[in-house]
């Protein structure tokens, strides 16, 4: 296997420097020619980059710092074309680089295939950029199956797994984004701890919840709930109509899938007799719920906006904030998650609907899952 050479070289055009990895002779012309055709006037020999690249990943086999080198030295090249020439490009390189490693893993087994972690979380910036979020998540998905393919590890700490368990790290490419979901989830903690007068904090619960194995799958579908929601405020922002309330109703339900889960996960745990007298008042919450159920089935929206302005009677009794919350959690689970609708209360108080249940997520956070999350 030829070892890639450490250094770097400078390609200069229009008098601005370009420092890229060293590749050996015949890639680095490529990615010369490459960068005159695509900042002039020069026609892209297109096959010859893809050839040059199959000879290339040929001598580097299972190489995955070769391979990074190759992907990281497209970068420069879109930078200055989107802050020079102003003149977007990332979604055609990164399609062309795409198609060169197509070409060389075409019938080449698993494990020699070539590392496409770099250029899949590279790519999922041109669609973050669009604001395609749908596309952006499913390529940083791509690039963590590729790290923990490459790694033999669960949860590699890669720029692409930090991405989707928000985790913060400032020299990451998409830091920004991952910090701007942060604070979204942290509007929502800090309305939890004025509500239940608790001192709850995300970086009490981001290494303890968001980078546990046993939740990958919910953290990953958490993390791209709240692009989700942003994206939602955005894209409906003056828009109300049945589509747009199926979507907030949708939304909803990926919430409530989110707490069933987690909280299954902890009553399935050998040993909870620590949280006897927080699961006594869980089981209180689901007793109203079962003895309500009926009601809110024949009435949902006129309850609903009961339970919302702290309206409900129980018993003769009004509701505690838990009880509201895990009531209001509880019917909007079960109503849509068996049925299509439109509901007026869900278009007009949606933003209190979607806290309601994000109350209840961080109280099971805080009561159920914090005092035992070191015994998972």
């Amino acid at each position: 296997m030829e070892n890639v050479e450490e250094n770097k070289f400078t390609l200069i055009y229009t008098g601005t420097s370009f420092n890229l990895d060293k590749l050996g002779d015949e890639m680095d012309n490529a990615f010369k020619n490459l960068y005159s055709a695509m900042l002039g006037n020069n026609v892209l020999l297109k096959n010859e980059f893809i050839n040059a690249s199959f000879r290339f990943f040929d001598k580097n086999k299972n190489n995955i710092r070769a391979h990074n080198s190759y992907f990281s030295n497209f970068t420069p090249l879109l930078i200055y074309a989107q802050v020079v020439v102003k003149n977007k490009m990332d979604k055609q390189v990164w399609s062309l680089a795409q198609e060169c490693v197509d070409f060389w893993d075409k019938d080449k087994d698993e494990k020699d295939k070539v590392h496409k972690g770099t250029l899949y979380y590279f790519f999922s910036e041109a669609y973050l950029d669009e604001w395609d979020l749908d596309k952006c998540f499913l390529l940083i998905h791509n690039a963590i199956d590729e790290d923990i393919r490459s790694s033999g590890i669960l949860n590699p700490m890669t720029p692409a797994y930090r991405f989707a368990t928000l985790t913060y790290d400032e020299g990451d490419r998409l830091s920004n984004f991952t910090n701007f979901l942060i604070q979204i989830v942290k509007s929502y903690i800090i309305i939890f701890n004025k509500t239940y007068n608790k001192n709850l904090r995300f970086e009490n619960i981001n290494n303890l919840f968001f980078n546990k194995i046993i939740l990958k799958d919910i953290v990953f579908l958490f993390s791209y709930l709240i692009a989700r929601i942003y994206n939602l405020k955005v894209s409906t922002k003056n828009i109300k109509n049945d589509l747009s309330n199926l979507f907030q109703i949708n939304l909803l339900l990926s919430i409530a899938v989110i707490i069933e889960e987690i909280f299954e996960i902890i009553k399935s745990h050998k040993d909870i007799s620590k949280l006897e007298e927080v699961f006594k008042l869980c089981k209180k919450c689901s007793i109203i719920f079962d003895k309500t159920k009926d009601l809110f089935d024949k009435s949902f929206d006129k309850q609903i906006d009961s339970a919302l302005k702290n309206e409900f009677i129980y018993e003769d009794n009004k509701l505690s904030q838990i009880e509201k919350d895990w009531l209001i959690y509880k019917n909007v689970r079960n109503k849509v998650a068996h049925n299509v609708f439109t509901s007026k209360v869900i278009a007009e108080y949606f933003d209190d609907i979607l806290q309601s249940m994000f109350n209840v997520f961080f109280w099971i956070i805080e009561n159920l899952y914090l005092p035992i999350e070191d015994e998972l």
